[in-house]
């Protein structure tokens, strides 16, 4: 932008502006409402709506509930056992570029990679959301899993001293 323009250039297009741009210290200062006049205006293409979804989007929360269903149907799993991270296990790379490039949607099912806490033992497994099965269930040895929230407050109903701070 130049000092004085009155058009801002937003994807490709022309905005006219309520107050001219002033540059200031090599700064260029706008009116406060010039982030309203391009949502406004339509030129915006930040929040477009889906035609197909994007395969790095992370999992739903129906996908979240549908690993853990899994999961927990698993002869493997055991009463105790705590999740600590569900996360999308994402796609071959080459897919998701053909998808941002071309626009060819990915044909592998979505896939959850998902951490447990077997008491102080660590689990990974890798759910397929599509055909609802385990792929891969590993022990993970000499690892230590991530301090939960319910860890802090078993400190703190055991500790007397901790138990006497204040909460907020």
């Amino acid at each position: 932008m130049k000092p004085g323009a009155t058009t801002a250039i937003v994807n490709g297009k022309p905005l006219t502006l309520q107050v001219p741009v002033v540059i200031k210290d090599n700064k260029a200062w706008i009116s406060d409402t010039f982030v309203n006049d391009v949502f406004q205006s339509g030129l915006d293409q930040t929040f477009q709506v889906e035609k197909t979804p994007h395969p790095l989007n992370a999992l739903s929360a129906d996908e979240i509930k549908q690993a853990v269903e899994i999961v927990k149907a698993s002869p493997d799993f055991k009463p105790n056992t705590r999740f600590t991270q569900i996360a999308l296990a994402e796609p071959q790379k080459a897919k998701v570029w053909d998808f941002v490039l071309n626009g060819t949607a990915v044909d592998a099912p979505r896939q959850a990679n998902i951490t447990m806490l077997d008491g102080k033992f660590v689990i990974e497994a890798l759910v397929d959301l599509q055909d609802k099965k385990i792929l891969h269930w590993e022990p993970i040895k000499d690892a230590h899993g991530m301090v939960l929230l319910d860890d802090f407050m078993a400190c703190r109903r055991s500790s007397p001293a901790a138990r006497s701070m204040p909460t907020r």
